[in-house]
């Protein structure tokens, strides 16, 4: 749960919100935004980056695995 506000704030104020072990973060004079895991734009069913090099990777091993597979039943035919 992200929960905040915008306003101004006394030194007493401010030196409550430092000593709150619920506060997480403190900006002062900007504006902030924040992004999540949970809150993310992507839908549930896209891929992201890592997970998509991780199959590449899986492929590519059962590809040379495939390969190596071949080779050796190639040879013993031969003989």
């Amino acid at each position: 749960m992200i929960v905040g506000f915008s306003g101004n704030l006394t030194r007493e104020g401010l030196n409550k919100l430092l000593n709150n072990s619920e506060v997480r973060l403190i900006y002062l004079n900007r504006v902030a935004s924040v992004t999540t895991n949970e809150t993310n734009n992507k839908p549930k069913n896209q891929k992201t980056n890592s997970e998509l090099n991780m199959i590449l990777i899986i492929l590519l091993i059962l590809a040379v695995l495939l390969i190596v597979i071949y080779l050796m039943f190639k040879k013993r035919k031969k003989v």
